[in-house]
């Protein structure tokens, strides 16, 4: 389970004047989407340690820490055992990383973290990483289902295909019940006052039949929502849920729009 939210918005220093990271909750339900393979096209999954040395496109998951007074950013191999946590192992430099507009994060001391991070982009030897997008996890215990989000480096208005990862991580299978056709919705509020701009199924039509569907032990299901996104540029909040019960927890996060 994700730490609570940080007030990391007060703090403004970014690194090398780089664009935002929003954290975006996406989903996909019945209408305008799409469910595909898991994985990034040409992209292993890699430990930090298996990262060492290493260069090209790649996913990497691991601790994520940051301190931006000192411009540090790494995605480690652990954590270590101390308040605020530090970073322990291998590491990877990480670069186009704004902390202050990431959510899913914890602060105190100038130092921010989140558990389970993982972090795709381009690889160089020097163990550093350039950045392209990172997920966020939510798991459910109970179940053993997780929900990882995608977060690309900003959200341009027109046309979005945001995307989202359900695993079952548990020994059994899971029986998921929709009431509906919809699989997930996601709510983009005004950051301020909290009023709503944008619900991806307000002008959606789905079918009114309860269904089933079943997700295998280490299954891990893809989920593409796409549709048009006229949302004027700024920074939002998000919330995204999952519409079959049992589910995972909601998505929250903040989304930037350029």
């Amino acid at each position: 389970m994700w730490p609570a939210a940080s007030p990391a918005t007060q703090f403004g220093v970014v690194r090398r004047s780089i664009v935002a990271l929003a954290a975006l909750a996406l989903f996909a339900s019945a209408c305008g989407s799409v469910r595909e393979p898991a994985g990034v096209s040409g992209a292993p999954l890699l430990t930090v340690e298996e990262a060492q040395g290493r260069s090209g496109l790649a996913s990497v998951q691991g601790f994520f820490w940051a301190r931006p007074a000192d411009d540090e950013y790494r995605l480690c191999s652990a954590s270590l055992e101390s308040f605020p946590p530090q970073c322990g192992g291998p590491a990877l430099v990480l670069d186009q990383v704004n902390v202050t507009e990431l959510a899913g994060v914890s602060f105190n001391q100038n130092v921010f973290w989140a558990d389970e991070v993982r972090v795709s982009g381009s690889l160089m030897p020097s163990a550093e990483m350039t950045v392209q997008s990172i997920e966020f996890n939510t798991y459910d215990a109970s179940t053993g289902l997780s929900f990882r989000v995608q977060v690309p480096l900003e959200a341009e208005r027109g046309r979005a295909a945001w995307v989202a990862l359900v695993t079952n991580s548990g020994p059994a299978s899971v029986e998921v019940t929709f009431a509906t056709g919809q699989d997930a919705d996601i709510v983009l509020t005004n950051r301020d006052s909290g009023s709503e701009v944008y619900r991806w199924s307000r002008d959606m039509a789905f079918t009114q039949a309860e269904r089933q569907l079943s997700i295998s032990p280490g299954q891990t299901v893809r989920l593409v929502l796409s549709g048009d996104f006229d949302v004027p540029g700024g920074l939002y909040n998000l919330r995204g849920s999952y519409s079959g019960r049992p589910g995972p927890p909601a998505a929250v996060g903040r989304i930037v729009v350029r």
